[in-house]
């Protein structure tokens, strides 16, 4: 037992090193936030970053995007975890991601400790748990929000693109002024892509790896449109002007259905936190409303039902409410 709490306060003391590395780059983030330039690539470039430095900096040491032909479950679950960190855009490695996980495990495990008087063990297993589903919900919620931006930053770019092919310049050459001068995310994600075509990638390639990485639909048209131009040939500043227009149309009907479908997604929020709220006034005011009940052979069955049935309402109420354009 001596030896598995002091494992336990080293594991405090090595978490509190990380959380110290941790807090000094969110400060140095937040300070350098201020002086930003167009886009995060931007930014780096300006402060004296090389164009490689900036490449392993943006996508955390891993530019390629990770993708292996009949892969088996872990190597897959490898895959799909470190294209949602450059999905997410929070430029961390997988090891940065187990610093953070540690620190805010640590963190929970001291709180439960103290609090709730649990064993060391079971706090050390209650703060893993519940640190990693925290980080793997922030950055699910982070990557889905940046594809939101994105979309919405799309026809701009696209007309970026096209201004400087009607200017005569090439597409690669557009890319770069994209890089450039558009706004995060999509313009440092363009960056990211003219890196790799600088450092030896072929057009198509780099933009096959930009639309794995970004992963948002309408982009797979542009990426098609310039792959097919690159081969055949033809006026590709009228094609992408045309897909500027239709991609523009489709967003503006897209907030159009989100806003009438507005009061379903309320009333499904509605619906879903109802039984919480009851439960929690009926704790409050009579703590031994349930007591009898609890009592009954059948009552842990009965409970497990209801909750079943109740995850797959609110899985229902939220598939008829999140409409897709």
């Amino acid at each position: 037992m001596l030896v598995l709490e002091l494992s336990f306060y080293l594991a405090i003391f090595v978490a509190a090193i990380f959380a110290f590395d941790v807090i000094m780059e969110a400060a140095g983030a937040l300070r350098n936030s201020r002086a930003l330039a167009a886009n995060r690539r931007a930014r780096l470039l300006a402060d004296g970053a090389t164009s490689i430095e900036a490449l392993h900096k943006l996508t955390g040491g891993r530019s390629r995007v990770a993708q292996v032909d009949n892969p088996d479950r872990l190597l897959e679950l490898t895959i799909w975890f470190e294209n949602l960190l450059r999905q997410s855009g929070v430029g961390w490695s997988p090891a940065r991601f187990g610093q953070i996980v540690a620190v805010v495990a640590a963190a929970v495990g001291v709180v439960v400790f103290a609090l709730l008087k649990l064993s060391i063990v079971a706090s050390i297993l209650f703060g893993i748990v519940a640190a990693a589903a925290a980080a793997l919900i922030y950055l699910l919620n982070r990557a889905a929000a940046r594809k939101e931006k994105m979309s919405e930053q799309l026809p701009d770019v696209v007309d970026m693109i096209v201004r400087s092919l009607q200017a005569g310049h090439p597409i690669r050459a557009a890319l770069a002024t994209v890089a450039n001068d558009a706004p995060d995310p999509l313009g440092t994600e363009i960056g990211i892509a003219v890196d790799e075509m600088t450092f030896g990638l072929e057009l198509e390639e780099a933009l096959e790896n930009l639309r794995v990485r970004v992963n948002i639909p309408d982009l797979d048209y542009m990426v098609v449109a310039v792959s097919i131009h690159s081969r055949t040939g033809g006026n590709l500043a009228e094609i992408l002007s045309n897909l500027s227009g239709v991609i523009r149309d489709r967003y503006r009907l897209f907030k159009k259905v989100r806003a009438l479908s507005a009061e379903g997604r309320l009333s499904a929020w509605v619906i879903a936190l109802v039984p919480f709220v009851i439960g929690a006034i009926l704790g409050l005011n009579v703590p031994d409303y349930y007591s009898d009940a609890a009592k009954h052979p059948s009552f842990p069955m009965i409970a497990l039902t209801a909750i079943g049935l109740y995850a797959l309402s609110i899985i229902a109420i939220w598939r008829i409410v999140k409409i897709r354009v």
